[in-house]
């Protein structure tokens, strides 16, 4: 196994790249790090759509001209994935069709092209056509062996000649692989790529002025990303009874806009959820709501909030962090977070073990303690490049050069 982790200038563009993926995930993010090394094709139909209505801004490539046989392929993708999203086809079969699809135009595929996909979606079908390719893996999932991907995970990694990681302790799941890995860090500013977003332009003297001392007064504001088990919902629910134990009693004052971002689908989160709003309605100190937020409205939300918490027990690089972090907002975040530039007590808080008590006390330290948060989020104000895509890029860059 040959591990890579260097950093190097954009080569000149003298490949083409295959980048097919089913779902949208970052796949704008790796395009632009494609293109800016290699002329690409793409096959990513939500993607392609967001380019259509204008959603996404330009990534700064040149699409090729395409075959008529490809273009058909990728009408036929974004049928596919149209069908799927209004639910008339499910999930499975729209990935099955996406599989069974894509090989119609391999006949009109350069062998010397290079072929990127995300984890197990086609690293196999890229394999079986292409065997003495180049193919990049993406791991963009944390997985083990209690996960339902872990196997398939396992068979991408191993199927694959380069391997990018958006974080070092990924590296595990490579131990017998004979790829080429590489570590591509995630950033938080993708918001600066998407149309119509109230991000845009974000001043830092705007920002300080936006998380001065009179902002900290309350009612504060939580974000929190955690709406299953997988992302901690429960410890973090939990941490909120042993919060209201340890306030004091007359704790008028401290009254806090608990915001859980995310569709809560598991039903002992459900239950929990209602007996946490349940216990806290005679306090009135937490006000709590849960929803999924598109991006926008996420993105939104972040400016308003005073601390982020994300106790998650298994992510890759949580992108959500990363955007709470690069927007400034002072966190309290688990190590399963993945995010290797957060520095504890400089831009908030690390979770080190996930008790609903230990929590309840990080939470509670930044309530009463203003001026810990206005210092965390100065912190992060003026470190905000160690939470952008550069790094990603970057990578990108020293894995077509080292092709």
């Amino acid at each position: 196994m040959r591990f890579i982790l260097t950093s190097a200038e954009s080569s000149e563009i003298s490949t083409v790249t295959i980048f097919a993926n089913p779902f949208s995930n970052h796949s704008f993010l790796t395009l632009l790090a494609l293109s800016q090394n290699s002329k690409v094709i793409l096959f990513c139909p939500p993607l392609q759509l967001q380019f259509l209505f204008g959603l996404i801004r330009s990534p700064r490539y040149s699409p090729l001209t395409l075959s008529p046989l490809i273009r058909l392929v990728t009408l036929l993708l974004i049928c596919s994935f149209i069908l799927y999203r209004f639910k008339l086809i499910s999930r499975e079969i729209y990935v099955s069709s996406f599989s069974a699809i894509m090989p119609v135009c391999f006949s009109s595929v350069d062998l010397r092209c290079v072929f990127v996909s995300y984890q197990d979606y086609l690293s196999d079908l890229f394999a079986l056509h292409f065997p003495n390719s180049t193919r990049i893996c993406e791991i963009i999932i944390a997985t083990n062996s209690f996960q339902s991907n872990y196997i398939t995970t396992l068979k991408s990694i191993r199927q694959s000649s380069v391997v990018v990681l958006p974080t070092l302790s990924l590296t595990s799941l490579c131990h017998d692989c004979n790829a080429k890995l590489f570590v591509a860090p995630y950033g938080g500013n993708s918001c600066l790529f998407i149309k119509a977003q109230p991000f845009i332009p974000i001043l830092k003297e705007k920002l300080n002025s936006f998380f001065s001392l009179q902002h900290y007064s309350y009612p504060l504001t939580i974000v929190a990303r955690s709406n299953s088990i997988r992302k901690g919902a429960d410890v973090f629910l939990e941490s909120l009874l042993f919060v209201d134990r340890l306030l004091p009693e007359n704790s008028l004052p401290y009254q806090v806009n608990i915001h859980i971002a995310g569709q809560i689908t598991e039903p002992i989160i459900k239950e929990l959820l209602h007996n946490v709003i349940l216990t806290h309605r005679n306090r009135n100190i937490f006000r709590i709501t849960a929803r999924q937020y598109t991006r926008n409205a996420f993105s939104q939300l972040l400016r308003t909030a005073h601390l982020f918490v994300m106790p998650s027990r298994l992510e890759s690089s949580s992108l959500a962090a990363l955007e709470a972090l690069w927007t400034g907002v002072p966190s309290i975040l688990s190590p399963a977070c993945g995010i290797d530039n957060f520095a504890n007590g400089r831009h908030g808080l690390l979770l080190s073990d996930l008790k609903p008590e230990l929590l309840a006390s990080l939470i509670l330290s930044c309530i009463v303690d203003r001026q810990s948060l206005l210092q965390y989020h100065t912190n992060l104000t003026q470190e905000r490049h160690l939470f952008t895509w550069d790094s990603y890029f970057q990578a990108y860059n020293t894995i077509y050069r080292s092709l």
